[in-house]
């Protein structure tokens, strides 16, 4: 298979689900935010990308606990960051929650491109089983890196667009008092007081500790992604697991924002 095809049809499950995504944000962002975005979530793969082609043996090593818990971790590190970047570089239509997710969720997805890209262009130099990979990638990992960016970026519009949470006089810059947020984010709180059932905050609360929430509840679920797909129990395979996983993310997704696609269907459908 040529490279430009290659590249043609791993981009073509991005652009789908990217459209879907898009398709929440009532006052779209411009196409030069978004394809920044999705150059940053490419550029994001980097460092990945070298280590393996620098040490083949490493996939060896990450099926451990500690290893699979360390590349989660620092995927999403990568992938948060640069969420934060180009939400920073774009700072003029970053005016509403839902565009935290879009942001987030194009980095993602950027991400899972040239991820999915390398892996076909190892497994057809090999001439390894390209469909079934190409259609557990797109339909799965593309899903997954995609969902748990959007959450970080949710987390991180939320902890400066929510003042019945984080009030005017505590806002502060992600970085401030990194630790003491960070200490604070370990138990959740805030999402599970405040964010999941939309209650507001009697004393309030820094953003900080909501960003550090968003960073670890994306880096547990690709943890708990990976380690079902790379571990095996009593010697059978729970990869198939993974479904229900992001079937049951995309399910909260769609009880946060994706509502309003399907009143929209029903609406036409009714015209």
């Amino acid at each position: 298979m040529s490279h430009p095809l290659l590249i043609l049809i791993t981009l073509l499950p991005a652009l789908l689900w990217f459209g879907l995504w898009r398709l929440q944000d009532q006052e779209r962002e411009p196409w030069k935010a978004m394809l920044t975005c999705f150059s940053l979530g490419m550029l994001a793969t980097l460092p990945f990308m070298t280590i393996a082609q620098l040490f083949p043996s490493w996939g060896m090593a990450s099926a451990s606990i500690g290893f699979t818990l360390l590349f989660a971790s620092l995927e999403e590190l990568s992938k948060a960051l640069l969420t934060i970047l180009g939400i920073e570089i774009h700072r003029q239509w970053f005016t509403q929650i839902v565009d935290g997710l879009i942001y987030g969720a194009t980095v993602g997805l950027g991400f899972a491109f040239a991820e999915n890209l390398f892996y076909w262009l190892q497994v057809t130099s090999t001439g390894g089983g390209f469909l079934g990979i190409y259609l557990v990638r797109s339909l799965n990992t593309m899903v997954a890196h995609s969902l748990f960016s959007a959450f970080f970026g949710f987390f991180y519009a939320s902890a400066y667009l929510r003042k019945e949470i984080f009030p005017e006089q505590k806002k502060e810059k992600p970085w401030s008092h990194f630790f003491l947020n960070l200490w604070e984010s370990l138990p959740l709180h805030v999402t599970l007081f405040h964010i999941l059932p939309n209650r507001p905050s009697k004393r309030g609360h820094f953003p900080g500790s909501l960003i550090c929430e968003g960073f670890l509840l994306a880096a547990l679920l690709h943890f708990l992604f990976n380690g079902l797909i790379q571990w095996s129990w009593s010697g059978s395979d729970w990869s198939f697991l993974t479904i229900p996983l992001v079937a049951l993310l995309t399910y909260l997704a769609w009880r946060m924002f994706f509502q309003e696609v399907y009143v929209r269907i029903v609406k036409v459908v009714k015209r």
